[in-house]
């Protein structure tokens, strides 16, 4: 085990063996808003020689998929052309701050998943990681993957309050995926860099927020 530093690296020993890197709590690093019981995951990379895993909402999604072959299914359904490897491998933070459109899109992709899942952990309704598999399979079995969407939204959070086995009024559901809809909605505007600080300052509301 390890703690970040302050701009969120960490370091441990290359483990012998396969399995997960789980990153729990600690403060987001461009809003500055303290996620407690926020999880990110990352699988160990099989190549001894990876310079450094990336830990993101992208990386937990892509953990819960059972297959490289269906991982890099999913990847395409998301537009990211990279390999599995490479997005293990690859600060796609740094990346888009520099103007990289593919990182860019990336990026796009780790805000709407993270919020996705911080808003499912604010309203008790996220079991990791069993709430997170149901997800990922239903997103799975759609052939466009549309976060910007409401009602996508509003039966994924039901997804999660069933596995959860909580009760909240369709009501308020409703207006939370209405909310989440319209933030992820910002997030994937083609004029808008996810590290500019006008989605740095969405981002902190969002998780203030929702």
């Amino acid at each position: 085990s390890g703690v970040t530093d302050a701009k969120g690296f960490f370091s441990i020993n290359q483990p012998d063996t396969s399995g997960k890197l789980i990153a729990k709590g600690g403060k987001d690093t461009t809003t500055g808003v303290t996620l407690s019981d926020f999880i990110l995951a990352a699988e160990i990379p099989q190549s001894s020689s990876a310079p450094f895993v990336s830990v993101s909402p992208i990386t937990t999604v892509l953990a819960q998929i059972p297959s490289d072959e269906l991982k890099i299914g999913f990847l395409s359904k998301i537009g990211i052309k990279d390999s599995y490897q490479t997005v293990l491998e690859t600060d796609y933070w740094a990346k888009a701050q520099a103007g990289d459109l593919e990182a860019i899109h990336a990026q796009r992709i780790n805000q709407i998943f993270g919020l996705m899942m911080q808003t499912a952990s604010s309203l008790q309704i996220f079991k990791f990681d069993s709430t997170l598999s149901l997800i990922v399979n239903s997103l799975s079995e759609q052939d466009d993957i549309n976060l910007a969407n409401a009602n996508t939204i509003l039966a994924l959070l039901k997804i999660a309050a069933t596995d959860a086995s909580t009760s909240i009024p369709d009501s308020k559901l409703i207006a939370v995926a209405n909310s989440v809809a319209t933030i992820n909605a910002a997030f994937i505007n083609p004029d808008l860099n996810p590290t500019d600080s006008t989605a740095i300052a969405i981002a902190a509301v969002a998780q203030q927020v929702l």
